[in-house]
Formats: structure tokens, sequence, C-alpha cells
């Protein structure tokens, strides 16, 4: 299939749903996943800043601009810099329902939210942003999905821990090792493809591995 092009996962009694692990999700959380094939070419060397000089703004993507676009947001990220900001923090920009919301309701952790634009619009911003000299950590909810849009359960149950709720949701099953690298792989997506310089883990006390789970996958410390 060419970059761009729909496609569905189609279970064994013909129900289609999107890829859980879709890099764009074009519709929403409703629609076909969509084929993403980026050659994005990343201008500015970064190598980082030290943790200790960290001023963070916080922006949320949808209501910085009239736009509430990547986009639009990356022509301001000139005067955060004059402000003395040094690091920006994105809110939760994984696909959830809708065109506007906090971003906590997230189903698809690895596709950036349609309203607010394509992958390489992210890569841009974070380009830019690199430009001025700003830090770019982006705010990942890895506890529960959202409600809307998650077929998970209809085809991997043991995804998810029963009889065992977070306030939001089924509690993901972390002890299971493909869970967790379905996560720690987002984790490295987020990190190596978009150059994001760090994640922020919301609700981290809804993370858990088995009892006396103290090893993640390949030896890895555990998501906790």
């Amino acid at each position: 299939m060419a970059d761009d092009a729909d496609y569905w996962f189609v279970l064994a009694d013909g129900t289609r749903v999107p890829d859980p692990a879709s890099r764009r999700q074009s519709a929403g959380v409703l629609g076909p996943s969509c084929l993403w094939g980026s050659d994005f070419n990343w201008k500015v060397p970064w190598k980082g800043r030290p943790w200790e000089e960290a001023i963070i703004y916080e922006i949320h993507i949808g209501t910085f601009t009239a736009e509430g676009t990547f986009a639009a947001a990356e022509k301001h990220l000139h005067r955060l810099a004059e402000l003395g900001v040094s690091a920006v923090q994105i809110m939760p920009l994984a696909q959830f329902p809708g065109t506007r919301g906090w971003g906590y309701d997230g189903v698809y952790p690895y596709a950036p939210h349609n309203s607010y634009g394509s992958p390489d619009d992210v890569k841009s911003f974070v380009d830019e942003a690199h430009r001025y000299g700003l830090m770019v950590f982006l705010d990942v909810v890895y506890n529960h999905f959202g409600p809307e849009g998650n077929f998970l359960p209809l085809y991997a149950a043991e995804f998810f821990r029963k009889d065992d709720p977070t306030p939001w949701g089924p509690k993901i099953a972390f002890e299971r090792e493909p869970v967790r690298r379905f996560f720690i792989d987002n984790v490295i997506y987020w990190l190596d493809q978009f150059r994001f310089d760090g994640l922020r883990f919301d609700a981290v006390d809804q993370i858990e591995g088995a009892p006396g789970d103290r090893q993640g996958v390949d030896g890895e410390s555990p998501l906790r």
C-alpha cells in the first residue's frame, strides 16, 4: 500500500478495527488507520540542555492558538524563548475522540491527534523549538485507554486486568511482556522518531507489574 492509504484490521467475525499502533488516524478514533511514511528533513543538530536549566511552559496545542495546530503554535515559539522559557511540555496528543480535549482519554498512543496536524507537523514543531534552544517534553498516558474507540477488549482481552480497575477504566496488564513491549516501544518511538527530549508519565501509581517484579523486558527497569 502507498503512504497515506487507509487500512483496517479485520477480526474473525468480520468486524473492522483500527490498528492499535496506528501512526495516524486521519478520520478519528472510529475511522481507519492511515499509513504514514515520513521523509522529514531535520534541520537542527540538537544535543539537549542540562536538566537544571529547565524552565517549563506547559502547552495545550488545541488552545494555544486560534487554529489549534502544531503549525500555528510553531510560529510563537520564539516568544516563549524571549520570555526565558527553556522547555515546553506538550499535553497528551495521542489520538482521542472529538476535536478538542485535555488528551487524557487517548486511544492510539502512536498517533498524534489528527486535529493538531500530521506526524510531520509534530516533528517540525520539535525541530523549531530546538532552533530556539527549547527542550520539548511530551505528556504520555500509559495507565488507561479512553473508552471511545478502544477496540482492544474485542480481540486482546488479556491486555487488561480483570476486576482491578483504575479510576478511569480497566487497569492495563503490565505484568505481561507483550503489553510492556507495546509501551516501551512507544517510548522509544517518541524519543527516536520525534526527537522529544523526554516524557512526562501520567498517574504512574496505576502502572504496576506483577507482584515482586523488579525487572522489565530484557532486564530494563519496569514501567512503574
